[in-house]
Formats: structure tokens, C-alpha cells, sequence
């Protein structure tokens, strides 16, 4: 058998942005083309259940249609039909209801951005002031005390809470 190195860096085909080998990510994006048409053709007869053209350009959905269809794959692969079942009663409708709540119409007239963009601006700006707090919060620790500073954690009011029993000491 071929050693494939650590198991970490073993290729995730339902996971596309984990994928650095340039070839096999080029072949996962082929093969997620083919998996949505062919699920728009045999599954979605009602317009909402349509996966949209810009598909690529929505990363929650690129997330959620590798898991889609590698469940699928597995199911293909089982000694019963209980996975397949499964797929066709839980996996599929949760992820059409999923796509029809966050896309709703926004890409029937063109594509949009998603409705969260600037949110999402600010929210990294506001990055340095969480990362302040952070380092104040973990000032609290007491360095002399090496059990202290690796078990526990300090709140950012100055009580330490015992991670291991959730006491918090005073």
C-alpha cells in the first residue's frame, strides 16, 4: 500500500478550499460542475431548488455541495439502501431548504454580493479591538502558578474558573 503521509494533508474532495494540489482542485471543481447539473436535472422541479449558474461565487454553497455529494457518494457505496434513504430524506431537502433561505432571489436578476458584505468589512476591522481584548483577558493569568496558566482560565472581570471542574475561584 502507497504511504500517504500524514492524515492531515491527505486531500478532502468534499472540501474544495482545502485542496492545494492544483490539479485535483481543478478536478473537484470539474466534478461539483457535473454533480449540479446533474442533481438541477433529476431533482429540482420547483425553481428554488435550481442550484444558480453563479454557484462558484457563493462559498457556503461550494461548502455545503461537496458535502452534498460526497453523502451521496457514500451512499452509492453502502451494502444497503439505508444511506441513499437517508440522502434523499434529510440530506437533500436541508440543503435545498438551506440554499433557498440565504439566495432567496438575490441572483434571478444578476449576481449580487452577498447581503452581509459590509457587515462582514467591519467585523474584520473591529478585529484589533477583539484581539485587545484577548490580550487582557489572558494578562489575568498568573504566570508564577505553571497548573494556573496551562488548566485555567481568567474572565475578563478577574475571576479564574477552574476548566477541568468549571468552579470559579475567588
Amino acid at each position: 500500500m502507497k504511504h500517504l503521509g500524514p492524515v492531515e494533508f491527505i486531500a478532502r474532495p468534499w472540501d474544495v478550499a482545502g485542496i492545494t494540489d492544483r490539479d485535483l482542485r481543478l478536478e473537484v471543481w470539474e466534478w461539483l460542475e457535473r454533480c449540479v447539473d446533474w442533481l438541477n436535472t433529476e431533482y429540482s422541479w420547483q425553481l428554488g431548488d435550481i442550484v444558480p449558474s453563479c454557484w462558484p461565487r457563493h462559498p457556503h454553497l461550494v461548502h455545503e455541495l461537496g458535502t452534498v455529494f460526497d453523502q451521496l457518494r457514500r451512499a452509492g457505496l453502502a451494502a444497503t439502501s439505508d444511506l441513499l434513504a437517508e440522502w434523499h430524506r434529510y440530506t437533500l431537502p436541508a440543503f435545498q431548504n438551506r440554499m433557498r433561505e440565504t439566495l432567496r432571489t438575490s441572483c434571478d436578476a444578476g449576481h449580487r454580493p452577498c447581503a452581509g458584505t459590509a457587515r462582514i468589512g467591519a467585523a474584520r476591522q473591529d478585529a484589533t479591538v477583539r484581539a485587545g481584548l484577548f490580550d487582557r483577558d489572558v494578562e489575568h493569568l498568573e504566570p508564577d502558578d505553571e497548573d494556573l496558566a496551562t488548566t485555567r482560565f481568567a474572565l475578563v472581570d478577574g475571576h479564574i474558573v477552574d476548566t477541568s471542574s468549571g468552579e470559579v475561584l475567588t
